[in-house]
């Protein structure tokens, strides 16, 4: 753009605005903090269990969920660029993106067992044809359940507030927790810890309030009335005497006594919770170690195929069952997941694994070099499978081809060859065991003439080659292969 277009197209958040606004405008409801992240469920889970929530939140949000087109075995061909693919990657509303819309709806469904995933912008109404494009995705509590329909609590970005709305079935992505029964059943191990951390958080309050819970023993009898007026007037003035010292100091009469009632009671509380939760980490695949960063492969393969695995296959396949037609997924359409292999690698292993990988065909070198965080290169061959441990022949599974040699070099390489006369004649002259020292000596030239001649009518007809001794192979075999 150019500079007369870019000062008359120019635009800026605190100048030039014209018309001047009002001093008031109705722009809808505040919050001070996100209300679509918001449920209208409360929770006592506040505490570690949140934070279990959270981490696996987190590890299925940075899965990348794809819409996508496969063969006719199911495995993944390409991606399609269609609206709910840029709303898994992309843009899922006005307020998330697509990995905030995942990272919401797996919190959801941890803390309640359900979740509906429902579309909020499309091309056509869901409700009355079953071909759509989605625009808008959210995230939304369920309150009831209807044989066709369920009612949720979703927020409505139009009128800024929550709403209760009914949502067909058909068209809701309605995704369970899978490890319901761990999680969400009212007598589970998580519920227990639940109703123990209520329990913990309501003996800290009381021994952190400022009762003192103490007796005051007065030296005369109370059953009179005239005397308990008397007590409880010599009660209000310790108190004030301790609110208005800055020390907290107050005087008793010489007969008076102060009995204590705020000694704290031993309980086993606090063993029971750590108990359970030891429990219920055996029972969902989660050690320490996998909290505080320290996992070993070992452990984090263990989480990942317990826990991340089962529920990025609930959330696929509910999609998939709900927003794509049975002829949609008849032509291949899906929705699939897959899992970054270099996130949680270390920096050691990285390059022995993009070794394998490239040595093995699999990843390109500009893929490997996306995977680090480094631009792709500009050679054409690092958009190639291709070994680079391997020589580059001309030809697939071939070897080089030996060049011919000229027709007229077969001639100097027989007077080139070495002359065995002197050695045969030798041989046949000395023979420490023979019995042909008085052969005649015309006889010996003629023999060893001879084999002259056998042998130079022998290499004429063998033409010399590295790799075979026909010569009358044809041309095309006589590049040497392998797999021929």
């Amino acid at each position: 753009m150019d500079f007369k277009n870019r000062i008359k197209h120019a635009w800026n958040a605190f100048m030039g605005r014209d018309p001047t606004p009002e001093q008031y405008q109705d722009i809808g409801v505040g919050y001070s903090s996100p209300p679509i992240t918001q449920s209208q469920r409360s929770y006592t889970d506040r505490s570690i269990i949140n934070s279990i929530y959270n981490k696996i939140a987190r590890d299925v949000a940075v899965i990348s969920f794809v819409h996508c087109r496969t063969d006719k075995n199911g495995n993944y061909v390409e991606a399609i660029k269609s609206p709910l693919q840029e709303c898994l990657k992309v843009e899922a509303n006005l307020d998330q993106t697509g990995p905030a819309l995942i990272q919401d709806a797996v919190t959801r469904m941890l803390k309640q067992g359900t979740v509906a995933i429902v579309p909020t912008d499309c091309d056509h109404n869901p409700d009355e044809t079953g071909t759509f494009d989605i625009y808008q995705i959210q995230c939304a509590d369920i309150l009831e359940w209807y044989p066709k329909k369920i009612k949720v609590n979703i927020w409505n970005p139009i009128k800024g507030r929550h709403e209760e709305r009914f949502f067909e079935k058909e068209t809701a992505a309605i995704v369970i927790n899978p490890m319901y029964d761990i999680m969400n059943e009212p007598n589970s191990i998580l519920q227990r810890i639940n109703k123990k951390l209520a329990l913990l958080d309501v003996i800290d309050n009381e021994s952190a309030s400022t009762k003192l819970n103490m007796i005051v023993q007065v030296p005369y009898n109370t059953r009179s009335t005239m005397k308990q007026d008397y007590a409880n007037r010599r009660i209000n003035e310790i108190e004030e005497q301790l609110a208005d010292s800055p020390r907290g100091i107050a005087y008793m009469d010489i007969n008076e006594k102060l009995i204590q009632l705020s000694k704290p009671l031993e309980n086993n509380l606090l063993e029971h919770i750590k108990y359970f939760m030891d429990t219920y980490k055996q029972q969902l695949g989660i050690s320490d170690e996998l909290l505080n960063g320290q996992a070993n492969e070992v452990i984090w393969n263990n989480y990942i195929t317990s826990i991340i695995e089962p529920i990025c296959v609930a959330l696929t396949l509910e999609m998939k069952r709900k927003w794509l037609t049975k002829t949609a997924r008849t032509k291949g359409q899906s929705i699939v997941f897959f899992k970054d292999p270099f996130r949680y690698v270390p920096t050691t292993e990285i390059a022995k694994i993009a070794d394998v990988f490239s040595r093995n065909q699999i990843m390109t070198p500009n893929e490997l070099r996306q995977k680090v965080g480094m631009p792709p290169a500009d050679d054409p061959k690092a958009d190639e499978l291709n070994n680079a441990n391997m020589p580059d022949y001309p030809e697939e599974n071939a070897m080089p081809v030996q060049p011919e040699m000229p027709a007229e070099d077969y001639s100097q390489m027989e007077e080139e060859l070495p002359q065995e006369e002197p050695q045969e004649e030798l041989s046949e002259e000395f023979s420490l065991f023979g019995d042909n020292q008085n052969e005649a000596p015309a006889a010996k030239k003629t023999k060893s003439k001879a084999k002259t001649k056998s042998t130079k009518s022998k290499t004429k007809s063998e033409p010399f080659s590295l790799f075979g001794d026909n010569a009358e192979e044809s041309e095309s075999n006589k590049a040497f292969s392998l797999f021929k």
